[in-house]
């Protein structure tokens, strides 16, 4: 099982079903938004995918191939919240 597959389980029987992808912009205000958890792999392997128009500082193009951010996340910084069961966030 590889550690996406194991990082899916280990959410899925927390009963966790969306996960809160999140980065800070330049000002430091946090931006994210909501993912299923059965597009798990794609945030790990590739990045969520956030516009680039509306991240102020980038100068990212409103269209075409430089037009989103997104990074790889790293499967450990992924967590749980105690308030919110069903949600899961990374960063």
């Amino acid at each position: 099982m590889s550690d996406a597959d194991a990082l899916r389980q280990r959410l899925h029987d927390a009963g966790v079903h969306t996960l809160l992808v999140q980065f800070a912009d330049v000002h430091g205000t946090p931006k994210g938004k909501l993912v299923p958890l059965a597009h798990l792999r794609t945030v790990l392997e590739t990045g969520a995918g956030f516009a680039g128009p509306s991240i102020w500082g980038t100068g990212l193009a409103r269209t075409g191939p430089r037009s989103e951010y997104g990074r790889p996340s790293p499967a450990a910084a992924a967590t749980t919240s105690p308030a919110a069961t069903p949600l899961s966030w990374t960063t």
